[in-house]
């Protein structure tokens, strides 16, 4: 997955949250949590993690202490498959399109890419760091 790619995801599930609808916003955030897994951005994945069971804490994402860990099930790969035929990227990128949503370089006004995704997901780094550990673990006090 490419950093476009997760912000894309991100963002969608942003707006799904401004919308109040937080079952497709969970399932941005499943593609997001793999997405950043698959970066190497183990705090963005575990954040995403988070917030999806802050909402549902019955989701299947929470039978594993990381997303790293989900990835090497069956059971997971299953519900995956079964989203992102569901939400497409190319159907994700014309949604956010027809939103006027543009892809303006912003990504180059940031430092890292767990910096910029931090941003889209409204959160800062430094907070991110704080409350989620190198692997994606959360650390910090509910």
């Amino acid at each position: 997955m490419t950093a476009d790619s997760l912000a894309t995801y991100l963002r969608l599930s942003f707006l799904l949250w401004k919308r109040h609808q937080l079952p497709d916003r969970d399932r941005m955030l499943l593609l997001s949590s793999v997405g950043g897994c698959l970066m190497g951005l183990h705090r963005i994945a575990g954040y995403c993690r988070w917030l999806i069971l802050k909402n549902n804490t019955g989701h299947m994402i929470g039978n594993w202490e990381t997303v790293h860990l989900g990835l090497h099930n069956e059971e997971l790969h299953a519900l995956l498959k079964q989203v992102q035929r569901r939400f497409s990227l190319e159907r994700i990128e014309s949604e956010l399109s027809e939103l006027g949503f543009i892809d303006s370089r912003e990504r180059d006004t940031y430092f890292s890419n767990e910096e910029y995704m931090a941003s889209i997901l409204g959160v800062g780094q430094k907070w991110l760091r704080a409350n989620f550990d190198e692997e994606g673990r959360y650390v910090g006090i509910d």
